[in-house]
Protein backbone atom coordinates (compact mmCIF):
# COMPACT_ATOMS: atom_id res chain seq x y z
CA UNK A 1 0.00 0.00 0.00
CA UNK A 2 1.27 3.30 -0.71
CA UNK A 3 1.71 5.68 2.18
CA UNK A 4 -1.45 7.35 3.75
CA UNK A 5 -3.52 4.42 2.06
CA UNK A 6 -4.92 2.35 4.67
CA UNK A 7 -4.48 -1.55 4.36
CA UNK A 8 -7.58 -3.51 3.08
CA UNK A 9 -9.98 -5.10 5.63
CA UNK A 10 -9.38 -8.81 6.38
CA UNK A 11 -12.37 -10.09 4.16
CA UNK A 12 -10.86 -8.43 1.36
CA UNK A 13 -7.22 -8.94 2.23
CA UNK A 14 -8.34 -12.81 1.89
CA UNK A 15 -9.69 -12.20 -1.35
CA UNK A 16 -6.45 -10.22 -2.46
CA UNK A 17 -4.33 -13.31 -1.28
CA UNK A 18 -6.60 -15.93 -3.09
CA UNK A 19 -6.33 -14.10 -6.51
CA UNK A 20 -2.48 -13.42 -6.24
CA UNK A 21 -2.32 -17.26 -5.49
CA UNK A 22 -4.77 -18.09 -8.60
CA UNK A 23 -2.60 -15.38 -10.86
CA UNK A 24 0.61 -17.87 -9.68
CA UNK A 25 -0.50 -21.00 -10.04
CA UNK A 26 -2.84 -20.46 -13.33
CA UNK A 27 0.11 -19.98 -15.81
CA UNK A 28 1.21 -23.61 -15.04
CA UNK A 29 -2.47 -25.32 -16.31
CA UNK A 30 -1.05 -25.49 -20.13
CA UNK A 31 2.22 -27.47 -18.46
CA UNK A 32 0.01 -29.74 -16.71
CA UNK A 33 -1.88 -30.06 -19.45
CA UNK A 34 1.15 -30.97 -22.05
CA UNK A 35 2.68 -33.25 -19.27
CA UNK A 36 0.41 -35.36 -17.71
CA UNK A 37 -2.78 -34.91 -20.80
CA UNK A 38 -0.10 -35.28 -23.96
CA UNK A 39 -2.13 -33.19 -25.92
CA UNK A 40 -4.14 -29.84 -26.34
CA UNK A 41 -1.55 -28.13 -25.03
CA UNK A 42 -2.49 -25.46 -27.64
CA UNK A 43 -5.74 -24.79 -26.41
CA UNK A 44 -5.11 -24.71 -22.86
CA UNK A 45 -3.03 -21.74 -23.84
CA UNK A 46 -6.49 -19.73 -23.94
CA UNK A 47 -6.84 -20.01 -20.06
CA UNK A 48 -3.59 -17.49 -19.32
CA UNK A 49 -6.49 -15.16 -21.23
CA UNK A 50 -7.94 -14.01 -18.21
CA UNK A 51 -4.70 -13.43 -16.17
CA UNK A 52 -4.72 -9.77 -16.39
CA UNK A 53 -8.08 -9.85 -15.12
CA UNK A 54 -7.07 -11.81 -11.85
CA UNK A 55 -4.30 -9.13 -11.50
CA UNK A 56 -6.43 -6.71 -11.77
CA UNK A 57 -8.66 -7.79 -8.54
CA UNK A 58 -5.71 -6.64 -6.50
CA UNK A 59 -5.86 -3.59 -7.88
CA UNK A 60 -9.40 -2.73 -7.71
CA UNK A 61 -9.80 -4.15 -4.35
CA UNK A 62 -6.87 -1.52 -3.03
CA UNK A 63 -9.94 1.08 -4.20
CA UNK A 64 -13.04 -0.54 -3.09
CA UNK A 65 -13.60 -2.84 -0.81
CA UNK A 66 -16.64 -4.40 -1.78
CA UNK A 67 -16.09 -4.50 -5.35
CA UNK A 68 -12.39 -5.80 -5.13
CA UNK A 69 -14.06 -9.13 -3.26
CA UNK A 70 -17.10 -9.36 -5.58
CA UNK A 71 -14.65 -9.35 -9.05
CA UNK A 72 -12.86 -12.33 -7.50
CA UNK A 73 -15.87 -14.29 -8.14
CA UNK A 74 -17.33 -12.89 -10.86
CA UNK A 75 -14.06 -13.34 -12.84
CA UNK A 76 -14.23 -16.40 -11.84
CA UNK A 77 -17.53 -17.65 -12.58
CA UNK A 78 -16.73 -16.13 -16.52
CA UNK A 79 -13.46 -17.48 -16.68
CA UNK A 80 -14.79 -20.81 -15.57
CA UNK A 81 -17.90 -21.02 -18.00
CA UNK A 82 -15.43 -20.04 -21.26
CA UNK A 83 -13.21 -23.01 -20.38
CA UNK A 84 -16.08 -25.32 -19.96
CA UNK A 85 -17.32 -24.51 -23.06
CA UNK A 86 -13.93 -25.24 -24.89
CA UNK A 87 -12.74 -28.44 -22.63
CA UNK A 88 -16.20 -30.05 -22.34
CA UNK A 89 -18.24 -31.66 -19.77
CA UNK A 90 -16.28 -34.47 -18.77
CA UNK A 91 -12.73 -32.32 -18.39
CA UNK A 92 -14.37 -31.25 -14.93
CA UNK A 93 -13.38 -27.30 -15.35
CA UNK A 94 -17.19 -26.75 -14.22
CA UNK A 95 -16.42 -27.97 -10.69
CA UNK A 96 -14.47 -24.88 -10.65
CA UNK A 97 -17.85 -22.90 -9.82
CA UNK A 98 -17.82 -24.49 -6.49
CA UNK A 99 -15.16 -22.05 -5.12
CA UNK A 100 -16.95 -19.34 -6.52
CA UNK A 101 -20.16 -19.61 -4.97
CA UNK A 102 -18.53 -20.56 -1.72
CA UNK A 103 -15.94 -17.33 -2.28
CA UNK A 104 -19.21 -15.43 -2.93
CA UNK A 105 -20.92 -16.57 -0.24
CA UNK A 106 -18.21 -15.92 2.48
CA UNK A 107 -16.49 -12.49 1.34
CA UNK A 108 -19.37 -10.08 2.37
CA UNK A 109 -20.74 -8.54 5.83
CA UNK A 110 -24.14 -8.80 7.22
CA UNK A 111 -24.85 -5.36 5.74
CA UNK A 112 -23.55 -6.68 1.98
CA UNK A 113 -26.05 -9.12 1.25
CA UNK A 114 -27.34 -8.21 -1.42
CA UNK A 115 -24.47 -7.70 -3.19
CA UNK A 116 -23.75 -11.11 -1.59
CA UNK A 117 -27.01 -12.82 -2.94
CA UNK A 118 -26.46 -11.19 -6.39
CA UNK A 119 -23.12 -13.14 -7.05
CA UNK A 120 -24.32 -16.29 -5.60
CA UNK A 121 -27.36 -16.28 -7.92
CA UNK A 122 -24.97 -15.25 -10.83
CA UNK A 123 -22.89 -18.77 -9.76
CA UNK A 124 -25.84 -20.96 -9.76
CA UNK A 125 -27.22 -19.75 -13.23
CA UNK A 126 -24.08 -19.61 -14.77
CA UNK A 127 -23.47 -23.02 -13.48
CA UNK A 128 -26.95 -24.33 -14.91
CA UNK A 129 -26.76 -22.54 -17.79
CA UNK A 130 -23.23 -24.11 -18.64
CA UNK A 131 -24.73 -27.52 -17.72
CA UNK A 132 -27.06 -27.33 -19.66
CA UNK A 133 -24.73 -25.63 -23.07
CA UNK A 134 -21.82 -27.69 -22.54
CA UNK A 135 -21.24 -30.66 -24.86
CA UNK A 136 -17.94 -32.37 -25.72
CA UNK A 137 -14.27 -30.64 -25.83
CA UNK A 138 -13.15 -27.90 -28.77
CA UNK A 139 -9.98 -30.59 -28.85
CA UNK A 140 -10.15 -34.22 -29.64
CA UNK A 141 -8.93 -35.88 -26.57
CA UNK A 142 -9.23 -39.42 -25.58
CA UNK A 143 -11.42 -40.76 -23.01
CA UNK A 144 -8.16 -41.29 -20.76
CA UNK A 145 -6.68 -38.15 -21.73
CA UNK A 146 -10.47 -36.45 -20.46
CA UNK A 147 -10.16 -38.59 -16.92
CA UNK A 148 -6.67 -36.84 -16.52
CA UNK A 149 -7.80 -33.59 -16.56
CA UNK A 150 -10.87 -34.13 -14.69
CA UNK A 151 -8.43 -35.64 -12.27
CA UNK A 152 -6.17 -32.60 -12.58
CA UNK A 153 -9.16 -29.75 -12.53
CA UNK A 154 -10.70 -31.89 -9.21
CA UNK A 155 -7.51 -31.73 -7.51
CA UNK A 156 -6.76 -27.94 -8.33
CA UNK A 157 -10.58 -27.27 -7.08
CA UNK A 158 -10.09 -29.34 -3.74
CA UNK A 159 -6.75 -27.18 -3.38
CA UNK A 160 -8.21 -23.84 -4.09
CA UNK A 161 -11.48 -24.50 -1.91
CA UNK A 162 -9.35 -25.53 1.29
CA UNK A 163 -7.37 -22.10 0.83
CA UNK A 164 -10.28 -20.36 0.72
CA UNK A 165 -11.24 -22.37 3.85
CA UNK A 166 -8.13 -22.27 5.68
CA UNK A 167 -8.25 -18.13 4.75
CA UNK A 168 -11.80 -17.70 5.86
CA UNK A 169 -11.52 -19.27 8.96
CA UNK A 170 -12.79 -16.34 11.70
CA UNK A 171 -10.05 -15.31 13.57
CA UNK A 172 -11.06 -14.69 17.49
Amino acid sequence: MTEGQPEPDALTGNTMMIALIILANKPFYPIYVWLFVGSGFVLSLVTLASLPLFAAVAFLAKRSDIWGRAALPILGTLDTTLISLLFGKGSGTMLFFAPWMMLASLSFRAGETRMQYCIVVLVLVAFACTWRLVGGAAFAWTGAQIETLLNINALSVACLMTLIGLRYVPRG
